[in-house]
């Protein structure tokens, strides 16, 4: 089973992106917050949803952190935002994709089934 880490801080977001995941067969694990690279590479995801803009650390940082780490570096990062004006600066860190919120369902599964590992 393909694992995926989504991490947003918008509980609804976060949730209906959970069910509509798992009703595909992934197995998700949501979180609201970064805790840290080593947690990331504990869950051995397949694929990373990352929205842009969290509390306390920036997306962009948290990719950054991501693709550095030797553990973690291969994993195809989506990142999402309901800034569409930052697809530019995410192509710049080197992840796979960029979605803008608010996102249909069919765009979100198309994405997440191209770029999983």
């Amino acid at each position: 089973m393909k694992k995926i880490v989504v991490i947003d801080d918008d509980l609804g977001i976060l949730e209906a992106v959970k069910t509509v995941l798992e009703l595909e067969g992934y197995e998700v694990t949501a979180l609201t917050k970064f805790e840290g690279v080593e947690n990331i590479c504990d869950c051995k995801p397949n694929l990373i949803l990352l929205d842009v803009l969290l509390p306390g650390i920036s997306g962009a940082v948290i990719a950054r952190q991501l693709k550095k780490n030797k553990a973690s570096k291969k994993i195809p990062i989506i990142m999402f935002s309901a800034s569409s004006n930052l697809e530019k600066t995410t192509e710049d860190l080197g992840v796979q994709g960029f979605i803008a919120k608010p996102f249909d369902i069919s765009e979100l599964l198309k994405t997440v089934e191209m770029h999983i590992a």
